[in-house]
């Protein structure tokens, strides 16, 4: 028996756009960003310490700042931040309390409900404390 390699050009021609639509369906969307969204999202971000940094604002631009991505790199991550990040936090917290006093309740909320502080709401909360 002779099995020529015709028919499996065929099959493998044929099911190569099939095989494009499929990654196109399945990957996941991520929008390019630039620096420049980054550092408008972060402005956004002092601006708004300056009033008042409500932890729906926080929950917000967090959510916002999981989403940016640079050369296809996230510039955030949504788990956990890691411990030392919790000692730095205490240092940040006191840097926000007299702009935005709302920032300390977040925080003892998340930590209240064990759900932590995210790498995202991290930044979040640094950028607040950068401000002048």
């Amino acid at each position: 028996m002779k099995l020529s390699m015709r028919p499996f050009i065929y099959a493998f021609i044929a099911s190569a756009p099939i095989a494009v639509a499929a990654y196109a369906f399945f990957a996941p969307d991520q929008k390019q960003n630039s620096w420049t969204e980054f550092e408008a999202l972060k402005q956004l971000v002092v601006e708004s310490s300056k009033e008042n940094l409500s932890s729906d604002i926080i929950l917000t631009y967090a959510e916002d700042l999981s989403e940016i991505t640079v050369d296809g790199l996230h510039v955030c991550h949504q788990g956990e931040v890691a411990p030392a990040d919790y000692v730095d936090l205490s240092d940040l917290l006191e840097r926000i309390q007299s702009k935005a006093p709302t920032a300390s309740t977040f925080v003892f909320e998340q930590l209240a409900s064990g759900e932590g502080i995210t790498d995202c709401q991290y930044r979040i909360l640094w950028f607040a404390a950068s401000a002048p």
